[in-house]
């Protein structure tokens, strides 16, 4: 439409006011459409913003307890390498009075 209008000549008055009202009402159109995928695109993003907000709390929550099961069981960890450390000691130990008796004949 705006490509007839610059392509006419208005000699008369009314044929000018039936473009002007064709043009405001194609423009008002126009609006109106990006003014919807605009209106869209923003409540789509409102609600991505909502589901990630009520995830942020149960994560963090999960997280924290992740945390904390990772100091225990790096303490477990600890504790499994002394444990392992004093069995190979007494176990090495048996072994040894074994050989020794065994030696000795009993």
């Amino acid at each position: 439409l705006v490509n007839e209008v610059a392509e006419c000549s208005f000699t008369d008055t009314k044929q000018a006011h039936e473009v002007e009202a064709a043009l405001r009402d194609e423009y008002r159109v126009h609006l109106q459409r990006n003014f919807m995928i605009w209106y869209n695109e923003e409540k789509h993003l409102k609600d991505q913003l909502n589901i990630a907000k009520a995830l942020v709390t149960p994560l963090e929550r999960e997280l924290d307890e992740l945390r904390q099961i990772a100091v225990e069981s790096a303490h477990v960890a600890s504790e499994l390498r002394r444990v392992q450390s004093l069995f190979d000691i007494v176990y090495q130990g048996t072994e040894n009075i074994e050989r020794e008796l065994q030696t000795r004949g009993a």
